[in-house]
């Protein structure tokens, strides 16, 4: 009996995670936009915005990158800003892939600052090839809800698509993890 509730609880855990997804803000639909631009999914929207005069666009990344099939480029270098914004506050995981496009330089940063203040500096590792761009993955969770979040670099960069988990996508997997945790009280 107890096997049978066993997997029952798996084979519903598996159910429930399995038909969760998180909301991706795919760039690759917007190929040569520069921002201020936005990009609507799983009912959030999403828009990219930086200060007059930066160069950042959309292009793709193919055959270069790994990460993404297009991302956001910074085609100058110092102090240029991209500001993320979403149109209702976010306070579950955000997932941004990201390249530092110096391909001479080492240790150079990426700093993501949120519109409430706290900051994350990424820092890359050393470029190995002219063309293998240090690249990495923005993982942040915020304290607090979030309405934006703004990335700076001490060179050029690009970042990739970005990842927001559903907040139902997290309540499944709960109660999945506490269906199984309930299946295997009763086995004891």
């Amino acid at each position: 009996m107890s096997f049978r509730l066993m997997l029952m609880a798996g084979l519903i855990t598996a159910a429930l995670t399995g038909g969760a997804h998180a909301t991706t803000f795919d760039l690759s639909g917007s190929p040569g936009a520069t921002p201020t631009f936005s990009i609507t999914a799983g009912g959030l929207t999403e828009t990219y915005s930086s200060p007059a005069g930066n160069g950042f666009q959309v292009q793709s990344t193919a055959g270069l990158l790994s990460f993404s099939p297009a991302l956001v480029d910074n085609n100058f270098f110092g102090s240029d800003t991209l500001t993320i914004s979403f149109s209702a506050p976010v306070s579950n995981e955000i997932l941004i892939p990201f390249a530092i496009l110096d391909a001479f330089g080492s240790g150079d940063t990426l700093t993501a600052t949120t519109n409430l203040g706290a900051s994350t500096v990424f820092t890359t590792r050393t470029d190995a090839l002219p063309l293998g761009e240090p690249e990495g993955l923005i993982a942040i969770t915020p304290s607090a809800a979030i309405t934006s979040l703004t990335l700076s670099s001490s060179t050029a960069f690009a970042v990739g698509n970005t990842t927001v988990p559903e907040p139902m996508s997290l309540a499944l997997l709960g109660v999945g993890v506490l269906g199984a945790l309930a299946a295997r009280r009763r086995q004891v």
